[in-house]
């Protein structure tokens, strides 16, 4: 529902109705007057670009993308903000700010951009309408020279349902044994699993596959891992965080334990934790060469705004890699949606791309991002066709050997 960093042809095809009313998606852009404004000029601007602190974050990756598609168009930054910041003169507000508020009624789909004195406001009645107001203020701006201009506000316009564009950001997470090594000092001390959800938040991951996750396990000191994360994640956040795990290995206590006593049930697998619901949870076998090594593939439908798709959580065999490739596919091919994360233990792209026909990952030939400690590039996102991941970052957090691999994705819905 947010901006997307690359314009798809489908993106700018709607924004090319939006501008000229054709087949009935827009009607005629509405002009009280012939309000201009100079937005760069020389190479350099005067405006700089305002979210709100409070607001959704989506916000602020509007007021990014605002930002990065401006470069691209004129070779200017304007740098953005929220709206805790010290106020400029001229300031391109995105939604709504402590800098104005929209005061005009909007009707359903309908958006504006206006001047609110030597500022410039976008407004829409849900965030996605902000988002398509924002790329229609980009699109609206005309070259004169070296100068870029906007002009005939304020500008409305009523926007028909269209294709349904849902921003994430995602990322796979393996723990190292249980979460018990480094944050357990080694196993000397109860690994402090809140400073994984401490990761998490930090860094605005929304879905999460997490690897080597444990369940009341000797080594994390009977801990029930994915609970803590999503509790710690929701005192955070203020918002209800869903999750699930997939066995790979699992047991009962036979004897007491160091700190799990007898006849208590463990296990060892993988997870996944969400801010949005997770509506149903599968789990797979996979191909192993032996069964020191289980590996299981953990697939859950989130619902995300009305709409579902597959997320996937696994860790990988490198003995029955192109096996295991195949059977993650022939799950993942069901659903028209999805996205696979986890740790491989596998580099070579081509792989993957026979695996997965049509798809596209998160670490490729063009990224290579090194994901361990080891410099090796193990974890990896893919991603089917209708979604789109870019901004893909590995994170070291020091928490594991692995480090956190994030990518923002937009997953487009068609309608019919």
């Amino acid at each position: 529902m947010k901006i997307i960093k690359k314009i798809t042809v489908m993106i700018l095809a709607f924004l090319m109705c939006l501008l000229t009313a054709c087949g009935g998606n827009t009607d005629d852009t509405e002009s009280n007057n012939d309000t201009g404004a100079v937005i760069c000029a020389d190479g350099a601007s005067e405006y700089q670009i305002v979210f709100s602190m409070s607001g959704d974050r989506s916000m602020r990756k509007t007021a990014v993308a605002i930002s990065e598609r401006i470069k691209e168009l004129t070779g200017v930054t304007i740098p953005y903000t929220n709206d805790s910041a010290s106020e400029r003169e001229k300031e391109i507000l995105i939604g709504e700010t402590n800098r104005a508020s929209n005061t005009e009624s909007l009707a359903d789909r309908e958006l504006l951009i206006t001047a609110v004195g030597t500022k410039i406001a976008l407004y829409g009645v849900n965030e996605d309408l902000v988002e398509t107001a924002a790329e229609m203020f980009v699109e609206l701006l005309k070259q004169d020279g070296n100068t870029w201009s906007i002009s005939g506000l304020p500008t409305r316009k009523t926007v028909a349902d269209t294709d349904k564009h849902i921003e994430l950001t995602v990322a796979t997470f393996n723990l190292h044994e249980g979460g018990a090594h480094e944050l357990g000092n080694s196993y000397s001390r109860s690994p402090d699993f809140t400073k994984i959800a401490d990761d998490i938040y930090d860094n605005g991951a929304d879905i999460i596959a997490f690897q080597e996750i444990d369940y009341n396990t000797n080594r994390n000191w009977g801990q029930d891992t994915l609970r803590i994360i999503a509790e710690s994640l929701e005192s955070r956040n203020g918002q209800k965080y869903y999750y699930a795990y997939g066995k790979a290995t699992s047991g009962v206590y036979e004897t007491n334990g160091t700190h799990v006593p007898a006849g208590e049930e463990w296990w060892c697998g993988v997870g996944v934790v969400s801010k949005y619901p997770i509506k149903e949870i599968k789990e797979y076998p996979m191909t192993v060469m032996n069964s020191k090594n289980n590996c299981v593939l953990l697939e859950t439908i989130i619902e995300v705004e009305g709409e579902e798709f597959a997320f996937y959580s696994s860790h990988n065999d490198q003995g029955t890699i192109k096996t295991q490739l195949a059977e993650i596919y022939e799950q993942a091919k069901n659903h028209s949606h999805y996205i696979v994360a986890g740790d491989f233990n596998w580099q070579t792209w081509s792989d993957f791309d026979d695996a997965f026909p049509g798809s596209t990952k998160a670490n490729n030939a063009g990224t290579n991002i090194v994901t361990t400690k080891n410099g090796q590039m193990f974890d990896n996102i893919i991603f089917s066709a209708g979604i789109e991941g870019s901004n893909a970052r590995a994170i070291d957090t020091g928490h594991t050997d692995h480090f956190l691999l994030l990518s923002d994705v937009v997953i487009t819905f068609i309608k019919e």
